[in-house]
């Protein structure tokens, strides 16, 4: 038991996988830029649960992509603030309408990392959390999803 305790004391999650980067201004920031498909995305928002009020999607598209799954979850988890990076960003917007009814989240499109972390800031509620899990790949502004994360963790600190 001491073994197994003294284990989940000291991990160390992996950078970029739903990787918790601290409470500034209130509001908890969590880096999952490793999620590059829905699925992935879809897991992140579960495991948060409630909490999670603005969510930073977006990126290359791998091809088509059916974001109906991802954009239920987001409408059933409540999620009010969505920021999008293009190219794919249009396309998860489009998917949440048809699934939000009359309650709609607030849409932002914005085209660098300092812009999302502007937005995050601004509208996510104190007590609630931020999270960067893009639901597909980087190419579209980032070189890959690693610069994507450290970036958003750099202009999280930054920027607060």
């Amino acid at each position: 038991k001491a073994t197994i305790s003294k284990g989940i004391k000291e991990f160390k999650p992996l950078a970029h996988h739903l990787e918790y980067i601290g409470c500034y201004k209130g509001i908890d920031f969590y880096n999952d830029s490793f999620a590059t498909i829905p699925e992935a995305t879809i897991g992140a928002i579960k495991a948060l649960k409630s909490s999670v009020k603005t969510i930073i999607l977006g990126g290359s598209s791998k091809g088509k992509i059916d974001f109906s799954p991802l954009a239920q979850t987001i409408v059933k988890a409540g999620i009010d603030n969505l920021i999008f990076f293009p190219e794919t960003g249009r396309a998860v917007w489009q998917a949440v309408l048809k699934q939000a009814g009359k309650k709609k989240p607030k849409a932002f499109f914005v085209f660098s990392m300092p812009a999302a972390v502007k937005a995050a800031y601004t509208y996510t509620p104190r007590g609630t959390a931020c999270l960067l899990s893009p639901a597909c790949a980087s190419f579209s502004i980032f070189n890959n999803y690693k610069e994507r994360g450290n970036l958003f963790k750099q202009y999280v600190k930054q920027l607060q």
